[in-house]
């Protein structure tokens, strides 16, 4: 199967499982406060970077097409990541890029189904 995606520029931040228990973690072991945070890693990922990485590392066949592909329904984002960094504050800190996550949780997952 050909992932078909459009040539439109996007980057997004993709957090961990590991990062994001982490993230819960520091909140929880924090004082009691009401405060908003957002996910974030160590680096967001540009789509072009991510699918050329995926392409070399796991044999990801992908199209660039010149057209969208599906619909977006509250419009184009194509940067959509937080630079809000309030969870420093309860001592969270991301140990790993967007890029690390991804390629972590894909690695995981190709073992569990090697081993199934």
């Amino acid at each position: 199967t050909v992932l078909m995606t459009s040539a439109a520029p996007m980057v997004r931040d993709y957090i961990n499982p590991s990062d994001f228990s982490r993230l819960v973690g520091a909140i929880l072991d924090s004082p009691a406060t009401n405060a908003t945070v957002d996910c974030y890693t160590m680096a967001p990922i540009e789509k072009i970077t991510l699918l050329s990485v995926l392409q070399s590392r796991f044999n990801l066949n992908y199209e660039v097409v010149p057209t969208a592909v599906g619909i977006a329904a509250t419009g184009r984002k194509p940067n959509y990541y937080s630079l809000n960094r309030r969870a420093e504050r309860f001592g969270y800190q991301s140990r790993l890029t967007s890029l690390d996550g991804i390629q972590k949780e894909i690695l995981n997952f190709l073992e569990e189904t090697q081993a199934v």
